[in-house]
This record gives C-alpha cells, sequence and structure tokens, in this order.
C-alpha cells in the first residue's frame, strides 16, 4: 500500500510538472505570435491618427490604448516566463535608485492627480543612493507596484514611495492608505495570475501579472520583496536590493 501511494505521488509530481512544462510553452509560443500583428495595429493606429480628423481621435485612441495593453501583458507573460526557463538577462551597470523613484514617480503624476491622490516621494538624505542593477527593470518593478498602489487607493487617498541607504542594501517601499488586502489573500499577491476575488478589485481588471513580474525582478537581483497589509486601511510593499558598488557610473538613464 505505502508502495502504491509513492508511486502515485511521484505520477502526480510528474503530470504537474509536465502541464506546467505545456503552460510555459503555450505562453511562449502565443506571445511570439502576438507581437507581429499587434506592433502592426500600434503602428498603423499612431498612423491614422495622424491622418484623420480630430473627431475620430476618441476611437484610435482607444485602439491604441487597449493594444498598448495586449503589449504590456505579453510583455508580463514573456518576463516570467524567461525568468522560470533560465532564459532572462540582467544587465547590470551603477545606477541611481533615487533617480528612478524620481522617474517612475512622475510618470505616475497624472493617474494620481486624476483621482486626487497625493503622491509623496521621501529620500534617504545625502548622496545618491548607487546600485549594482539592471535600472530598466528596477524601474518595471517601483512601476508595477505603483501602479498597483493608485489602483486600489480610494479618491483623495495618499501614497509615500520611500527609499532607504543601509549599509549593505537599498530599501524601496510604497505606502498607500488604499483598500488593504485581507489576511487570507496576503501571501498570495505575487502568485501569477493571482487577483483577490472581491467586489472592489475585479471591477478594476488586469491579470494579476504585475506583482508577480515584480518579483521575478526583484530575484533576480537577488533581492527581496514582500507586502504587509491590513484590510480597510491600506498596504505597504517592499523590497530591498543588495548594493555591489555606491561610486557614480558613466552615462546612463537614471546617471548625471
Amino acid at each position: 500500500q505505502r508502495d502504491s501511494l509513492e508511486k502515485g505521488i511521484i505520477a502526480s509530481q510528474e503530470e504537474a510538472r509536465e502541464l506546467d512544462r505545456l503552460k510555459n510553452e503555450f505562453i511562449a509560443i502565443t506571445s511570439h505570435e502576438l507581437r507581429t500583428p499587434l506592433g502592426l495595429i500600434l503602428g498603423h493606429s499612431t498612423f491614422l491618427k495622424e491622418l484623420l480628423e480630430e473627431k475620430h481621435d476618441e476611437q484610435v485612441d482607444a485602439i491604441i490604448r487597449n493594444a498598448a495593453r495586449l503589449k504590456e501583458i505579453i510583455e508580463s507573460l514573456t518576463s516570467v516566463d524567461n525568468h522560470q526557463s533560465g532564459g532572462a538577462l540582467v544587465r547590470s551597470r551603477k545606477v541611481s535608485i533615487s533617480r528612478i523613484i524620481e522617474d517612475v514617480c512622475i510618470s505616475f503624476n497624472s493617474m494620481a492627480e486624476k483621482k486626487k491622490i497625493s503622491l509623496k516621494r521621501v529620500l534617504s538624505p545625502g548622496e545618491e543612493m548607487w546600485v549594482d542593477v539592471d535600472g530598466g527593470k528596477i524601474a518595471i518593478v517601483l512601476s508595477n507596484i505603483l501602479k498597483n498602489a493608485i489602483t486600489f487607493t480610494n479618491e483623495g487617498g495618499e501614497i509615500v514611495v520611500r527609499g532607504e541607504q543601509q549599509p549593505n542594501y537599498v530599501k524601496v517601499s510604497v505606502k498607500d492608505n488604499g483598500i488593504g488586502i485581507p489576511a487570507s489573500d496576503l501571501p498570495h499577491v505575487f502568485d501569477r495570475f493571482y487577483q483577490v476575488e472581491d467586489h472592489l478589485t475585479r471591477k478594476h481588471g488586469g491579470m494579476g501579472l504585475g506583482l508577480s513580474v515584480a518579483k521575478v525582478m526583484v530575484e533576480m537581483h537577488g533581492g527581496r520583496i514582500w507586502a504587509d497589509s491590513e484590510e480597510g486601511r491600506g498596504s505597504i510593499f517592499s523590497f530591498i536590493l543588495p548594493v555591489h558598488a555606491q561610486a557614480p557610473p558613466e552615462s546612463s538613464p537614471f546617471t548625471e
């Protein structure tokens, strides 16, 4: 009976691995096949907007906006799949986390203003926070967290993005006073495709990929990401990145 149970467990594990392999293969193939037509839709839509009269702008903008959303989903799927298959690349160089925080917050000012949300930045005083990371990927991490915070913070709320320099690492946190996350859902918020089952969250749509991608990209750098939350009072999403060097580098998008 014990042998039979062990064989059953092994068979179940093998089946789960095969299903996971097929799922990842499907994601890779689908993402690849969608990229070309999606690129054409975006390109031609932008061209059409220049040709058509202003009265058609709203319709064309809707096409561009939704095509861009599909592109974002495909890139998120590809990021997770590449990490799981070992194909992800991290192009590390010394960048300023302070600059990344500033740039990402500026890019979300408009989204926050539409909901009358106060978006504040608090950075460690003194020198800029230099770390050896892939600046583009860390910008995506912060963007995904900040977008999530704005989405689930009520009108008139407050979000604080904080950067802290420690001897061996840099810590970045995003604190909001939004709807919060139920305790039962908190351990799963970084799972791929996971969404909190609540009428307040379902109305915002999305595929539950943003935080999963953030986790993947932080862990690529040897860092750690976590969330603290209280339902009805808000959430704090934090991540830390090890500091490998702090001297200013040659020029980059996040340097002088």
